[in-house]
């Protein structure tokens, strides 16, 4: 009864959707998320390096919502304009626990790029599928931009 009282009240919670910039994020050591920004951007290594886009961030913008928004079990939740950032939750198939995606475009004039910090919301480990979600969307855009 314990477990199944937690599926319900974990599915039905949405994500964080406070803005930050990302560029200055410093993610936990815990396993269950992932960090991808291009070279010489962000403040915190990042675990996968962003490709650089030869295109404005209000073009990347479109690209970016237009992969994602195709992506099962996605909805975008909040969106900030100062930091031109987008909040995602995406559920797993599962059990749909949501998963918090945040994308921040950075302005590299005349070309721009993305930062991606993908976390899970419940547990330490994610067996890899933040990273996995990131490297995807990742090659999802790239492909999109060409």
């Amino acid at each position: 009864m314990l477990f199944s009282t937690f599926l319900f009240v974990a599915c039905g919670c949405s994500a964080d959707s406070t803005p930050i910039d990302l560029r200055t994020l410093a993610p936990s050591s815990f396993p269950n998320n992932a960090f991808a920004c291009p070279p010489q951007t962000c403040a915190t290594k990042a675990d996968i390096d962003s490709p650089v886009f030869n295109l404005s961030t209000s073009e990347l913008v479109d690209i970016v919502r237009q992969v994602v928004l195709g992506q099962e079990r996605t909805e975008l939740v909040s969106v900030d304009a100062n930091l031109n950032q987008f909040v995602f939750v995406q559920r797993s198939a599962l059990f749909g626990f949501p998963d918090t995606i945040r994308i921040q475009t950075v302005d590299l004039t005349p070309q721009s790029s993305i930062i991606i910090f993908s976390q899970s919301n419940y547990g330490y480990w994610d067996m890899g599928v933040n990273k996995r979600r990131v490297e995807n969307w990742l090659a999802d855009i790239f492909s999109a931009a060409k």
